[in-house]
This record gives C-alpha cells, sequence and structure tokens, in this order.
C-alpha cells in the first residue's frame, strides 16, 4: 500500500543521511519505524479511548477482589498466604513484625 506523508526538513535531511550512510534505502526506515512504534501509538491512544470511557461512565470496571474471586484465585493465594513456609520467608526477610512482648 503507498502512503505519502509530509516530512519537516529535519526529519528528512536526517533520514536522507542515515540512508546515505548505511546503503538502505528511506522507505526501509520508515517501515522500521512504522513497525517498532505502532505498537506504542496503539497502546497508548486505546488505552487513553478506555480511559476517557471510564471517566463518562461508559466502561465497565471491577474491583481487584472481584476479579480474583471471579477467576478463583483466592482458592489459590489464601492458602499460601496463610501458610507457615511463605510467614516464615518474610519474617526472615523482615517483612513481618512479630510481638515479642510478653503476657502481662
Amino acid at each position: 500500500m503507498a502512503t505519502s506523508i509530509r516530512l519537516t526538513t529535519e526529519i528528512e535531511q536526517r533520514l536522507d543521511y542515515l540512508a546515505a550512510q548505511t546503503g538502505r534505502t528511506k522507505a526501509f526506515y520508515l517501515r522500521e519505524i512504522i513497525e517498532r512504534g505502532i505498537e506504542d501509538m496503539e497502546d497508548y491512544y486505546l488505552a487513553a479511548n478506555v480511559l476517557e470511557r471510564v471517566r463518562k461512565g461508559e466502561e465497565k470496571v471491577y474491583s481487584t477482589e472481584h476479579v480474583r474471586k471471579d477467576l478463583g484465585l483466592d482458592d489459590l493465594i489464601l492458602p499460601i498466604l496463610n501458610s507457615n513456609i511463605y510467614r516464615q520467608a518474610h519474617l526472615k526477610a523482615g517483612l513481618y513484625k512479630v510481638n515479642t512482648r510478653c503476657c502481662d
């Protein structure tokens, strides 16, 4: 598919220089730029559209609690979180604080 675009003088000069120095065509580099950049553009602009729909109340959103429950993740994660091995590993890493105060 043939497509034409207008480039600034600076960009065209840079593209000309790159093509001349490497022996490749400008079309090669334009394809590379588009192929490498389109995924980022899709991610950004499609996400921006979804965010706008969320803000307008047009897109359904779910809490993490709902998603975990719906996918059955709590059935997998909670036993791990409650396991002694998990607690011991986190105690060693200093992620849990143990109440060492003795009974009064």
